[in-house]
């Protein structure tokens, strides 16, 4: 009936995908390439609606693997 989280996998750059969060809602995650932007650690941004949404790039040619653990809690 109802999708628990919206993860967005990304081909715009890093540029284009923070413009991407701030102009929309609903989209928890983007994991995003092209721009081959190498991060350490996610970026947190505020989504239309200011929610939180986490921004990750990969660093491209397959160099680095990474992991995200996601949780998800029971709402009532």
């Amino acid at each position: 009936d109802r999708c628990d989280m919206v993860i967005c996998l990304s081909h715009l750059g890093y540029t284009a995908d923070k413009r991407l969060v701030e102009q929309t809602r609903n989209i928890d995650i983007i994991i995003g390439g092209h721009s081959h932007t190498n991060m350490k650690t996610p970026d947190m941004l505020k989504n239309i609606d200011n929610k939180d949404v986490m921004v990750f790039q990969t660093a491209g040619r397959g160099i680095y693997v990474g992991r995200i653990d996601v949780e998800l809690e029971k709402v009532k």
